[in-house]
Parts: structure tokens; C-alpha cells; sequence
């Protein structure tokens, strides 16, 4: 296990978890209790599509119907699946 951890912020609200470079950032958030949206966890159904604003993630296995790469391209990732390698900042669009 890693001891790098990573600050993961939520944009506008600036709620923020710590997320270890070992773990998706959707496991590092429930982990602190942070009630991101998320559905089949295995990133097939996109509930955890959110949009990295700011940072480094590895997008992890995903399939191009999940996360076409056009919107790999402009920033999203599926939370499920992707691990930080940087601090990161997400548009959360809960609010």
C-alpha cells in the first residue's frame, strides 16, 4: 500500500478528502464519508462521470460508451476508475 496521499477538492463547494495514490477517487471519498454519485462502481453505467477542472488522474480501464474519448479529452473521468497522481480539482455537479 502507498503512502502518497492527494487532495482532492469539490468545486464550487470546496469540500475536500484526502485520496491515496492507490485507490480510486470514488473509494477514497466514501472511505471519508464524501457521498459522491456513483452506480455500478465497475465504470460501465457513468453515474461517476464527473469533470477534472485542475490535476492528474489515470483514467483507469474504461470503455469508449462509458467515456468517449472525446470527453477524455476535455477533462472527465469516471470517478470509479480513475486514481489522482496529483492533487485534482472536480466540478462537483450535485449542487
Amino acid at each position: 500500500m502507498s503512502d502518497v496521499e492527494y487532495v482532492v477538492e469539490l468545486t464550487p463547494g470546496g469540500q475536500t478528502f484526502m485520496c491515496g495514490a492507490d485507490e480510486t477517487i470514488l473509494d477514497g471519498a466514501l472511505r471519508q464519508g464524501v457521498e459522491l454519485l456513483y452506480g455500478c462502481r465497475h465504470g460501465r453505467c457513468s453515474t461517476c462521470k464527473y469533470l477534472v477542472e485542475d490535476g492528474v488522474v489515470d483514467l483507469g480501464e474504461v470503455t469508449a460508451y462509458s467515456l468517449p474519448d472525446n470527453e477524455q479529452d476535455a477533462g472527465w473521468a469516471l470517478l470509479c476508475r480513475a486514481r489522482p497522481l496529483s492533487d485534482v480539482l472536480i466540478r462537483d455537479h450535485r449542487l
